[in-house]
C-alpha cells in the first residue's frame, strides 16, 4: 500500500547510465558499496557451509534446521532493539556496535567442535542480530545517501542506488559461496557415502571459512564505515535545505 511521495514523482534521472554514474560519483555511496561487498563476501559461505559443519564437525545433522531457526528468530527479535538504539545513539554507532556483536558470533564458530550444538546456536544468534542491523540500518543509511544526491543533482535516484546495493550484496554472497565449495574441495572433502569422518584439515577449513573469513571481513568493513562522514547532523541539514527548496 506504500505510495511514492508526490513530490518525488517524475524526478528520476532521464538516462540510466547517467544515474549509475552519479551513484558511483557519490563519496558516501562508494563507502557503503565497498563495505557491503566486503561484509557479504564474509558471510556468503553461511548457506553453503552451515549444513556441512552441523554434519561433519558438530555431528548434529538432524538439528541443522534448529540453527537456521535461531538465526531467523534472532533477526526478528533484534530489529526493534537496533531501531531504538539508532534513534538514541545514531545510525553509525549502532551499525558499528552490531558489527561488534557479529564478530563475537563468528569468532565463536572458530572454536566449534563435536557436540557443540548450543555453542553453534548461540553463535548463530549473534550473527543473526548483525544481519538484522545490516538490513534495518543499512537501508536507512542508504536512504540518507540518496538525499545527499538529491541536494547535489536535484533528482531522485532510489532505484539506482538500491539496485547497485543489492547487486553487490548478492554478487558478493555468490562469489563467496563458490569459493567455499572450492575451499572444502581443496582441503580434501570426501563426499562418498561410506566416509563417516572428515579429516581435521577439512573440518578446520570449514570453520575458518564460516567463522574466520567473516570475522576478518567485518573488521575491514567496520574500519571502512568508521570513515563514513554523512552524520545525523549533516543529514538533518540536507533535509532542511531540500524542504526549503
Amino acid at each position: 500500500r506504500l505510495r511514492e511521495r508526490a513530490e518525488h514523482q517524475g524526478r528520476g534521472a532521464p538516462r540510466p547510465i547517467g544515474a549509475l554514474r552519479d551513484t558511483f560519483a557519490n563519496p558516501h555511496a562508494r563507502t557503503i558499496y565497498a563495505m557491503v561487498w566486503i561484509l557479504h563476501m564474509g558471510g556468503g559461505a553461511s548457506s553453503v557451509l552451515s549444513p556441512y559443519i552441523m554434519d561433519d564437525v558438530i555431528g548434529a545433522r538432524e538439528h541443522t534446521a534448529t540453527v537456521y531457526i535461531v538465526h531467523m528468530v534472532s533477526q526478528f527479535a533484534s530489529i526493534p532493539v537496533w531501531t531504538r538504539l539508532a534513534k538514541a545513539a545514531g545510525k553509525k554507532a549502532t551499525w558499528l556496535t552490531a558489527m561488534g556483536v557479529g564478530m563475537v558470533g563468528y569468532a565463536m564458530i572458530l572454536f566449534v567442535g563435536e557436540g557443540d550444538l548450543v555453542w553453534m546456536c548461540t553463535a548463530s544468534g549473534f550473527t543473526g542480530s548483525l544481519h538484522a542491523a545490516g538490513i534495518v540500518i543499512g537501508y536507512s543509511v542508504l536512504a540518507d545517501v540518496v538525499d545527499w544526491d538529491e541536494l547535489r543533482t536535484g533528482e531522485r535516484k532510489e532505484a539506482s542506488y538500491f539496485a547497485v546495493y543489492h547487486f553487490l550484496y548478492k554478487a558478493a554472497g555468490g562469489v563467496m559461496a563458490m569459493l567455499a565449495g572450492y575451499g572444502i574441495q581443496w582441503a580434501g572433502y570426501a563426499g562418498a557415502p561410506d566416509v563417516l569422518e572428515q579429516t581435521p584439515l577439512v573440518k578446520r577449513t570449514m570453520t575458518t571459512m564460516l567463522g574466520g573469513i567473516p570475522l576478518a571481513c567485518i573488521g575491514v568493513g567496520a574500519l571502512l564505515f568508521s570513515r563514513f562522514r554523512l552524520t545525523s547532523e549533516e543529514h538533518a541539514r540536507i533535509r532542511g535545505e531540500l524542504e526549503a527548496r
